[in-house]
This record gives structure tokens, sequence and C-alpha cells, in this order.
């Protein structure tokens, strides 16, 4: 019986090292890099839910909400930022995040360092999970000296640097999450592994007045073997009015999306498709929300923001 409790909890641990992975590569910018924060040279609202593998033993409700404001005067960016991942209400991960961006100009390229300092709380429900009989004195099971009892919570602070190079059209990004390796041990100490996050970007304006914009992207997370990502994709804008998007996750899904622009608001909706035979969660779901108010003079240039 302890060993299954042992299995059980080493699982989880694995749960714990991931962070939220969206479809839309630019509506939860301060999940990924903290160097993002005022990169629209304004104010910027984001929000976005995803339910991700739903019918599986592993499906989960993942929320990201977050603000940030470009500090012109003093060529910084600050950004605030709240997510959740949430297994079936066995599993819960919640983290806050303040992040600081500063801004170096040089020649036509600007470089962005940037730390970002979260502080998480990982609750686990034990009643939640599928091993009813592990929690039944009844058949040998009872909580004493070593065990956890039927929760668990743990709180810890967690350290996070970026940068960001942009230039005109193009964008690259690398952060290290986690980067101090807090302790996020239910069952004894266990440090969160180190999470890499690569991103590249370029804008490419088309038709008559550039009335199209089209961006490619490729996003790559190292995490541990098991919870590598490779995501590489596209979006096409027109008008400024509509955007459709069409990316591949290695090994993983293919991912379409379909958004609505208007003035200062974007709102849109992404679908995955987990083509792998071994996985019986055939779609995903992802809805979207970001507002942003910026200057006439940002406005007019299609190039004001590193992202697309």
């Amino acid at each position: 019986m302890r060993y299954i409790f042992t299995v059980f909890i080493l699982g989880i641990s694995r749960l714990l090292a991931q962070h939220p992975l969206f479809y839309a590569m630019n509506q939860a910018y301060l999940s990924s890099n903290p160097a993002f924060a005022g990169s629209s040279g304004g104010v910027r609202f984001q929000g976005a839910v995803a339910l991700q593998n739903p019918g599986t033993n592993y499906a989960n409700l993942a929320w990201y909400t977050g603000a940030d404001v470009s500090l012109n005067r003093i060529h910084s960016g600050i950004g605030l930022s709240y997510q959740v991942l949430d297994y079936q209400q066995s599993l819960r991960r919640s983290q806050i995040d303040f992040s600081y961006a500063f801004k170096i100009h040089k020649g036509i390229f600007t470089f962005v360092p940037a730390v970002q300092l979260s502080y998480f709380d990982i609750q686990l429900n034990k009643y939640g999970t599928s091993y009813g009989d592990m929690i039944d004195p009844r058949r040998g099971f009872i909580w004493n000296t070593n065990e956890i009892g039927p929760s668990a919570d743990k709180q810890n602070i967690s350290i996070s640097p970026g940068i960001l190079i942009y230039t005109h059209g193009f964008f690259f990004g690398a952060s290290l999450l986690d980067a101090n390796r807090p302790d996020e041990g239910l069952h004894g100490p266990s440090a969160r592994p180190v999470t890499q996050i690569y991103q590249a970007a370029y804008r490419l304006l088309i038709g008559a007045e550039r009335a199209y914009r089209l961006d490619t992207y490729i996003k790559t997370t190292f995490q541990n073997p098991k919870n590598n990502m490779y995501q590489c994709g596209l979006y096409l804008t027109g008008f400024d009015l509509w955007t459709i998007q069409a990316s591949y996750r290695y090994n993983d899904a293919w991912i379409a999306g379909v958004g609505l622009n208007k003035k200062r608001i974007k709102a849109g909706y992404n679908i995955g498709y987990h083509y792998r035979k071994s996985d019986p969660a055939a779609y995903s779901h992802e809805l979207y929300l970001s507002v942003s108010w910026l200057s006439t003079k940002q406005k007019a240039s299609p190039f004001h923001e590193p992202g697309f």
C-alpha cells in the first residue's frame, strides 16, 4: 500500500513541475516571459481559460489573468498576473506574479532584461483521487506518523529571469522560470525543476496598403523529458478586424483558432486536436480576451510591440 501511495505522490510531483500551456501564443505573455511587461507601449489586460485533456484522469482547467503597463519615462514596464492549473479538484496550483522589465535601445534593436517574482500555492486533496482504498481504515490504511493527511498545502517563492530582443517585425525571447528551484514538495523536500522557454516570431505585411499581417512563430518549452513542448504556427490578421491561427505542437496536437478585433479589444477561440492514438482526449478548448490602451502614434505602427 505504501508503494502505491509513493507512486501516486511521484506522479503528482511531475504534474507540479508543469506550467500552464496555452494555445494562444499572444494572450498569456507574462506566463512565459516577464520581459513582455510593458511591451505594448501602453496598458494591456489579458485573460485566457482552457479546458485541457478532457475525458482523462489528467484533465485540467487552466486560467490566466494578467495586466501590464509601460512606464515610458523610465524605460520600464511592470506587470501583475495570476494563473491557476486545476486537475479535477484533486490538485490545484495557483500563482501570482510580479514582473519588472527594463528597456535598452541600441540602434534598431531593443533589449529588455526582466525578472519575475512569484508566490505559489499548491493544494492536494487526496479525497479527490481515484485511490479510494488508500483512505479507508478498514482496508489497512490509516494516517500515522509519516503520511500526510487527506489534504496537503505548500507555499513558496519563485524567481524567474527573462530577456527579450526585438526590432522591426522580429522578436526573440528567453526565460528561466523557477531559476531558484523552490521547494514544492508535499511529502518531503522536492525542488521544482527549472523551466526554459524560448520563442521567436517574424511579422510580414502583405496586400494593398499592407492590409494583412502574417506572423510566424516558434516556441519551445523544456521542463523535463516527458513535459518538453515544441510548437510552431502562424497568425493571419486582416484589416485589423479578424485573425486566424494554424499551429502544430510536436507529438501532441494540431491547433486552429479564430479571433475578432474591435479597436482595443481582441477575443477569440482556439481548439486543439490531440492526434496521438494513445491519448483518449480528442479535443481541448480555449477562450481568450485582450484589451489594450495605446497612444495614437503607437497605433499607427504595425511594429509597436514585440508580439502579434
